[in-house]
């Protein structure tokens, strides 16, 4: 005998048969509903679940070497942050 059943195979953690859906299936399903969308003139548009959460340009700082991101909500509010993560984090915190 050189097959086993099908329940004792899936205890086993064997795999029979090739699953039917693939990675990249999986992937559509599964996208990522939080998205950046780069305008022409260099500010980023964040949508979530394709609704427009605001907006975030790069600035710089007279008092930083690096450069930091102006957030913008769809809301009107302003503020200054320190990395792209921040943005979108405080953007995501505003959106309501």
């Amino acid at each position: 005998m050189n097959e086993l059943p099908a329940h004792i195979a899936d205890m086993c953690g064997l795999v029979m048969n090739k699953p039917e859906n693939t990675s990249q299936d999986i992937q559509e399903k599964y996208d990522n509903p939080i998205q950046w969308t780069e305008e022409g003139d260099g500010t980023f548009t964040l949508t979530y679940f394709g609704k427009i959460v605001g907006w975030m340009n790069k600035t710089k700082l007279d008092r930083r070497d690096g450069l930091a991101y102006r957030a913008v909500s769809i809301h009107g509010d302003v503020r200054l942050c320190w990395s792209e993560r921040m943005a979108r984090d405080w953007l995501l915190e505003r959106y309501h």
